[in-house]
């Protein structure tokens, strides 16, 4: 795109020539085009078109003629939606934010549904009104769209789960398949009955108006889509503006060998093209629609032919009593008709029902059909006694039976009559039941001679009967008891239950109503919707109504009702229509709906510090460049007062420009701090003089510090940046005139506070700062906080201001809390958390002198203009240089073995080796090495947390010849000072006897600084002694048991103060002997019965103190 730029002819432009641009137009297009985030920008009245490489594939066709194009032309067919949002940046300087929204974009030469995710932000003019906009955007078309679809075929398939018949399948796809008029404007749903197809249903379509030319395209048999342009006045439109310009016939497809079962017709999102995708998603809803018609179909048949079944065993039933009074008949002349034996044994063998001829008083098996075989099993019978071949039904008094029969000459008779018996070997009994006749067998002369016995095994049928039995019983017990579990959930939920007429009368509530609302029964029965429902849910309410009456249920509805003290809890409502009347209930859904308007404000945040990272990074390398080269440029023009004059209106512009950066690092919550435990009351005193400055004369200021006030860990810069940006809101805020207090004090947030509060319960230090100013109104409090959004008038502020204190809090752990009333002020309340850890000394570089050096420094830098200019920033300072590109090229100067003092590396570098792993390795090859990053935006690099890592020192970038030349001499004398201590510890151990004490102890070692133990260690270690380390208190109480001789430890504790872990350590063990080892003698000799070591100290001294402490037997 710079390319394209600087082809193009501007001076025919509404621009005119670069040259004569806007240095904020300038400094805007760098950013823009040097930025990787997809970009454009626009300028002016007309809101002129600029663009970056990012952004290209979003304006398709329309690159390259798109470039300095008014927006308006450009994007017509989109206009109407984002002019009133562009109108807004500069009507109000506000910036705008919008998460997916829909936009009907013409990029591809037709109507195409796409969405964006993308935020407008002004851009100031030197004028300070707003004279452009920036919009960083990202596109959401793929991720929208699949989300909707794979919404319908999951609610597809919970509809289906529950039908059981081609009706209610068909239903629920009509159901399911409406809900989604975007990618289904309309459908027509076919079932062939033998070949010819039917319409089954229609959505989206009335089944009396779509037009005969969509049948035919059925008949076609086309599965490829068609062009219904012809026909696109008489076709609805579904979600859009626009009839489908396509149908297209997808195939309900049976199953196995089975031939297709329908077709349904669906017109084509006429804004999406049809793709594989696309094509995907529509064989998916035809598949689950054809399978559910196929397990319909399965279902019906096995119920037809469960029914088929039950017939048969009552005409079973029927034709046994038949044969049983036959065989009763046939038995009395069995001896008189011999001749017809074997024809009646082969009527036997099959017969349905089981017989056998049992003979003698033994009951010996003569003969026994198929049937009776099944019923027993594959055995040996005929020659054999009944108690021979059926050994298992001993005992179960079927033998008796045949003896009694046999015995009495009277015939038995028994229905369902259970049986146990193993039908083989290898089988486990088995329950049977089975109606059956016992028939004597008579001679000529009356006498019984055997018996005949045939029955039917009734199993199936008595437990078929038997379950349904049980199932009428339970029926009953379950409508009881589910009519009871009704009557309790009404009763006692929590959930809202009404029942309410379509006149939007509420006959019928729970008591939960009382319980929530504050309302009783009585009063709740006398309202309609309109003295309960929030007004502006009340069009939504009533819509859903007619829905309601119409039929239709709706599910997942939120809307706010009116407790009696007036105040609106939310409610997510699903209901369905019965009669006159619908049911519905309620459930409160108040802190899901403050829980997503956090994670709104949070994703918000969130996506503008991604932004603002990749943006700040390029415009402080940006500003590098300008400020650095402007400061050189002053040497050159000294003497010149105008030119002086105008090099520092430059100047401090890139100083606007840097603090613009920073305000929106720290709202985004990508500051790199540097926390130190801070007194606030004793910080807040010594602001007291810039503050007084600040405010003027007219403003009285009152500064109160409560008593023993805690210690808190904050950035100090930070947080004076904060305070001074609260100060100066609160004198815009009285004009000049009023009172400013600021507090200091203990506090403490409990659980409830905090839930409702986005906050840590905890212990706090407060910084309260009150004004007697004009207040904020209420329905603004909410925005203060927000990137842009200011009270003031136009051009007297960048909104940053509280943006910047919020993110520096909520970074910092901390919570940030306004209050504010018409007419009488404001209050701004920063909670901070509290530290146990000790008060650090702080150091102000501002205060050093400016000074330069002759040691030699490396600058590894990949913008070649920020690169050039700091060498030259840094020769004119007297340094010795050397210069590198990247962190690889960089490397191989350290190994070169070329003398360097200094590495001064940007810490956002191209390549494959990154600036924290270039400083580690040269550390490694040249130990007295100090390292010094700079950058405009860190990432996580080394910073974690939001906090630097511990050691490292960071120069931001833009930084000015003074700040460069103070932090240079800072790191360097630093890095020198522990060379020195290093080479000092070496020459004592060199000097040092081998054994300065007689007895090896065994020492607990408590110090924070890892620098400080490990050196500490190797000396106790050099001296014979066994060290075990711990670098905070609960890390040394947890080694409380150990077998320990001294314990030495630093008072400044980060999680506690050395005294309570000493009087800890003598709770349970007294007589342990305890070294201090501190640069706070007085503190130290505040505890009883203890020995001090004063840091720093040397081995020598170490060995000392070790000689000193007193004999087991004077403690």
């Amino acid at each position: 795109m710079a390319k394209l730029m600087r082809a193009t002819d501007w001076s025919q432009s509404a621009l005119g020539a670069p040259a004569s641009w806007p240095i904020s137009l300038r400094v805007a297009l760098g950013i823009l085009l040097t930025s990787r985030f997809e970009m454009w920008l626009g300028w002016g009245p007309d809101v002129s078109f600029f663009y970056n490489d990012a952004y290209r594939p979003t304006l398709g066709i329309k690159h390259p003629n798109s470039l300095a194009q008014p927006t308006a032309k450009l994007w017509a067919e989109i206009w109407d939606d984002v002019e009133p949002r562009i109108r807004q940046v500069y009507d109000t300087g506000q910036a705008t934010w919008d998460r997916a929204l829909l936009l009907i974009l013409e990029r591809s030469g037709e109507p195409e549904e796409t969405y964006h995710t993308f935020s407008y932000s002004p851009i100031l003019g030197e004028s300070g009104k707003t004279e452009g906009l920036l919009c960083a955007v990202t596109e959401d078309t793929l991720q929208v769209i699949s989300e909707r679809r794979m919404e319908t075929l999951r609610n597809l398939s919970l509809r289906l789960a529950g039908a059981t018949d081609a009706r209610s399948v068909l239903s629920a796809a009509h159901e399911v398949i409406g809900t989604n008029a975007h990618d289904l404007p309309f459908t027509l749903a076919y079932l062939f009955n033998d070949g010819t197809p039917e319409l089954a249903f229609t959505t989206g379509i009335a089944e009396d108006e779509f037009p005969a030319a969509l049948c035919e395209i059925v008949s076609l048999d086309v599965r490829t889509p068609q062009d219904v342009q012809s026909l696109s006045a008489t076709l609805p439109t579904g979600a859009w503006d626009r009839a489908a310009r396509e149908v297209i016939a997808v195939p309900l497809v049976g199953q196995g060998a089975e031939a297709n079962l329908g077709v349904i017709l669906v017109a084509l999102n006429p804004l999406r093209p049809f793709d594989e995708d696309y094509a995907g998603f529509l064989n998916l809803i035809a598949g689950q629609v054809a399978a559910g018609l196929a397990g319909a179909d399965a279902y019906e048949s096995e119920r037809r032919r469960s029914r088929a079944l039950s017939d048969a065993l009552r005409m079973r039933q029927d034709a046994a009593e038949v044969l049983e009074r036959a065989n009763l008949r046939l038995a009395t002349e069995i001896d008189k008709r011999t001749g017809e034996r074997d024809r009646l044994r082969a009527l036997f063998q099959n017969a349905p029902s089981f017989m056998c001829i049992l003979s003698g008083p033994e009951h010996t098996f003569e003969f026994a059909n198929h049937a009776y075989s099944e019923l027993v099993g594959q055995r040996d019978l005929v020659g054999m006694t009944i108690r021979e071949a059926l050994p298992d039904v001993e005992g179960q008094g079927y033998f008796e039976l045949l003896d009694e029969v046999y015995n009495t000459a009277t015939p038995f008779v028994g229905r369902e009559m259970a049986v146990t018996i193993y039908r083989d070997s290898r089988s486990l009994p088995e329950e049977r039941f089975v109606n059956l006749v016992y028939q004597p067998i008579f001679d000529e002369k009356g006498a019984v001679t055997g018996i005949f016995a045939e029955g039917h095994d009734v199993t199936d049928q008595k437990r078929a009967e038997e379950s349904l039995r049980q199932i009428n019983d339970n029926l009953a017990d379950l409508v009881t008891a589910r009519t009871h579990e009704r009557d309790m959930t009404w009763r006692v939920s929590e959930d809202l239950f009404i029942v309410c007429g379509f006149d939007y009368a509420i006959r019928n509530v729970n008591p939960a109503w009382s319980a929530a609302l504050g309302y009783t029964q009585d009063e709740l029965t006398r309202m309609s919707f309109y003295d309960i429902f929030h007004p502006d849910d009340l069009m939504s309410v009533r819509d859903q109504t007619k829905a309601l009456s119409e039929g239709r249920t709706i599910k997942d509805l939120d809307w706010r009702l009116r407790s009696s003290d007036g105040k609106y809890l939310w409610y997510s409502w699903s209901c369905v229509p019965e009669g006159d009347q619908f049911y519905g209930a309620g459930r409160d859904v108040t802190s899901r709906k403050i829980l997503e308007e956090q994670l709104r404000r949070s994703q918000k945040m969130e996506a503008l510090g991604q932004l603002t990272g990749g943006v700040a990074h390029d415009f402080n390398n940006l500003l590098q460049v300008i400020s650095g080269n402007l400061q050189l440029l002053n040497k050159d023009v000294a003497g010149n007062s105008r030119a002086e004059s105008r090099v520092q209106n430059a100047l401090a512009g890139v100083t606007r420009g840097s603090k613009l950066a920073s305000q929106l690092l720290a709202f985004g919550r990508r500051q790199p701090l540097e926390p130190r435990v801070v007194n606030v009351g004793r910080f807040l005193k010594g602001m007291d003089d810039m503050l007084r400055r600040t405010l003027g004369e007219e403003i009285e200021l009152e500064t109160v510090v409560s008593g023993g006030l805690w210690n808190t860990m904050i950035d100090p810069n930070q947080i004076e940046n904060a305070v001074l940006n609260l100060a100066i809101n609160a004198r815009d805020a009285m004009n000049g005139r009023g009172r400013l207090t600021v507090e200091a004090s203990n506090a403490a947030l409990d659980e409830t506070y905090a839930r409702a509060n986005d906050a840590e319960p905890g212990q706090y230090v407060l910084i309260a700062v009150t004004d007697t100013g004009t207040g904020i109104p209420e329905d603004m409090l909410e925005k203060v906080f927000e990137p842009f959004f200011s009270t003031k008038p136009e051009g007297k502020g960048t909104g940053l201001g509280l943006s910047m204190v919020y993110g520096l809090v909520k970074q910092s752990n901390g919570h940030v809390k306004i209050y504010s009333e018409l007419g009488h002020g404001t209050t701004v309340k920063i909670y901070l958390p509290r530290t146990q850890a000790t008060e650090d000394i702080l150091l102000d570089l501002r205060d050093a002198p400016v000074q330069g050096g002759t040691e030699t420094v490396l600058v590894v830098e990949d913008d070649d203009e920020v690169r050039e200019t700091t060498v030259v920033l840094l020769t004119d300072l007297g340094y010795r240089t050397l210069r590198a590109r990247d962190a690889a090229s960089a490397l191989t100067v350290i190994e070169s073995g070329v003398p360097i003092d200094l590495l001064f590396t940007d810490v956002v570098m191209p390549g494959p080796l990154r600036s924290p792993e270039l400083a580690r390795k040269a550390v490694e090859r040249l130990p007295h090495l100090a390292v010094l990053f700079t950058s405009g935006y860190t990432e996580n690099a080394i910073v974690h947390g939001g906090r630097l890592d511990a050691g490292v020192e960071l120069l931001p970038k833009p930084y000015s010849r003074e700040n460069l030349a103070r932090k240079i001499r800072h790191v360097l004398v630093n890095q020198q000072q522990r060379n020195a201590a290093a080479q000092a510890l070496n020459s004592e151990q060199a000097d040092r006897p081998t054994s300065v004490t007689s007895v090896s102890l065994n020492i607990l070692l408590v110090e924070d600084d890892p620098l400080i133990q490990l050196n500490t260690a190797d000396m106790l270690e050099s001296l014979g002694h066994v060290v075990l380390s711990a670098a905070t208190g609960r890390q040394a109480l947890g080694l409380i048991g150990r077998d320990i001789d001294l314990l030495m430890t630093d008072l400044g504790l980060p999680d506690m103060h050395g005294t309570d872990l000493v009087t800890a350590y003598r709770e349970q063990r007294p007589n342990l002997p305890v070294l201090i080892a501190s640069g706070d003698v007085a503190a130290a000799r505040t505890i009883d019965n203890v020995s001090i070591l004063l840091k720093p100290y040397s081995a020598t001294d170490i060995a000392k103190a070790l000689l000193a402490l007193p004999s087991q037997s004077e403690r």
